[in-house]
């Protein structure tokens, strides 16, 4: 389609008609704005909700004591995310906004990821086995509140805000701005690497880096995998158990995140913003509908490409070793001798609702 047909398509066509030209021409970035803001919408709705259903409030440790080391890691990691992520949110999207004077790419990015935070716990949806510790300051979670939520007291399961929300942007969006960099290392030096090859490298390095960040993570203490498959897990037994399969879908959806931000059209736009320079709107507007269709592309790519995956896997998850059960900053009174949605049967007939 030429770029004046696609503009009377979203503008200038004659009356009749003019309804269906428009949804039959939208542009991606058109498209991908309005999942965008959708995800935007259902977000809101699910922490509004939270937010006046009068569940708001601190998940305890007890009755089990937690280590001074270990929760003096977690405050200490709650101090560090607060520092990282401040100083990569004024690096990638203040500063560069104030020399610029618009938001850049990484600066929307940066906002896009941290919109994203609400997916965090997802991968529950149909069963715990992903638990932070609650010796970190928390007010509880929005889980509960999410339509269709398949076991009780959602609303217990921790969100340690102080150092995950921050994780949003300087991993999140830290890995894949390296991705880039190992991809455009590699392809300057081997110049005949294809697009697959260079993403497989990326995916490469992001599995070395998850296979010590996350269980070095949860030696601390931070969080555990308690209902991790038993052949596929390492450690298996320890609160600090890993399930090797995590290591493949998380690398594997930094890898798309690192792809989309790498493989940029001749204008500078990513897959999202497709179509962007036909539609005639101005610079707040133009920002506005790009932030839109990131949102959209990468609230989708997380859900369907680790949440979902994730959740549908660990349907039938094992039980949680007794290392974990014992300790109840690490089931979020989820779990125990009142609960036993930890051990693989129903939710809905084991414990109430709160």
């Amino acid at each position: 389609m030429k770029p004046h047909s696609l503009l009377r398509s979203v503008g200038e066509e004659p009356l009749e008609g003019r309804h269906a030209l428009r949804l039959s021409s939208l542009a991606p970035v058109q498209a991908w704005a309005v999942v965008g803001g959708a995800c935007l919408v259902f977000e809101a709705y699910i922490l509004g909700s939270w937010l006046l259903s009068g569940r708001v409030k601190p998940t305890p440790t007890r009755p089990s004591p937690v280590p001074t080391w270990m929760e003096w890691t977690i405050h200490g990691y709650e101090v560090l995310g607060i520092g990282i992520g401040g100083a990569f949110i004024y690096s990638y999207l203040v500063k560069p906004w104030r020399r610029e004077g618009h938001i850049t790419l990484d600066g929307l990015l940066t906002l896009v990821f941290l919109s994203m935070y609400w997916q965090d716990l997802l991968l529950n949806y149909f069963k715990p086995w992903v638990i932070y510790n609650s010796a970190a300051i928390n007010i509880g979670s929005w889980f509960g509140n999410v339509p269709g939520w398949n076991w009780p007291n959602g609303n217990r399961m921790v969100e340690p805000f102080l150092w995950v929300f921050p994780v949003y942007a300087y991993i999140m969006l830290g890995l894949p701005i390296l991705g880039c960099y190992v991809m455009r290392r590699a392809r300057d030096h081997w110049t005949r690497l294809g697009r697959l090859s260079l993403a497989g490298l990326c995916f490469v390095v992001f599995v070395a880096i998850d296979l010590i960040l996350e269980p070095g993570m949860m030696r601390l203490g931070l969080f555990q995998y308690g209902g991790g498959i038993r052949s596929l897990t390492i450690f298996y037994g320890h609160y600090y158990q890993f399930p090797l399969y995590e290591a493949f879908w998380f690398p594997f959806v930094l890898t798309i995140w690192a792809s989309i931000r790498f493989n940029l059209n001749d204008n500078g736009h990513t897959l999202a913003e497709s179509g962007i320079d036909q539609i005639r709107i101005g610079g707040k507007q133009r920002t506005t509908l790009r932030f839109l269709a990131l949102a959209g592309l990468f609230n989708a790519t997380f859900l369907v490409c680790y949440e979902a995956p994730l959740a549908v896997i660990q349907i039938k998850s094992s039980v949680w070793p007794q290392d974990i059960q014992r300790r109840s900053y690490l089931t979020d009174d989820i779990c125990g001798p009142r609960l036993v949605v930890c051990l693989g049967q129903d939710p809905y007939t084991h414990g109430p609702h709160s």
